[in-house]
């Protein structure tokens, strides 16, 4: 897949949603008129798998920089972002979750019924989006 460059895929939204728990290194979607913008991870192979309904696990709806790493569990998305400007991030999916930085302090985030988004300061952030209990 282009030596990992390739970070998004487009799809018809007739197509389905991403199964995130089948998917590889799949981080999330966001949806514009028609069209179903897939999100990919950073480097290495992506593998996405189809669904008609939308996922449970909280995805990545949008981000203002580049993910440089990423890993997904049941519970927890953890993940690196460089912004080279201030900027945000938001998570679908996300009601009930909390954001941390790496140093276990929690983010300030504003939650929108299943939408959660935080504001992010330009330079590097290692993230983990903590879900349930």
């Amino acid at each position: 897949r282009n030596s990992g460059d390739l970070r998004q895929l487009r799809l018809p939204i007739s197509a389905g949603y991403p199964d995130l728990k089948k998917s590889q290194n799949v981080l999330g979607f966001n949806d514009h008129g028609d069209s179903r913008y897939v999100h990919l991870g950073p480097g290495g192979e992506a593998r996405l798998i189809l669904q008609q309904q939308p996922p449970v696990l909280p995805w990545l709806q949008r981000v203002g920089g580049a993910v440089t790493s990423f890993g997904r569990t049941d519970r927890k998305m953890r993940f690196s972002v460089r912004a080279l400007i201030p900027t945000s991030i938001t998570f679908g999916a996300a009601k009930g979750c909390n954001l941390k930085r790496q140093d276990g302090g929690m983010m300030k985030f504003s939650q929108t019924g299943e939408i959660l988004t935080a504001v992010l300061a330009e330079g590097a952030h290692n993230l983990e989006l903590i879900c349930g209990k």
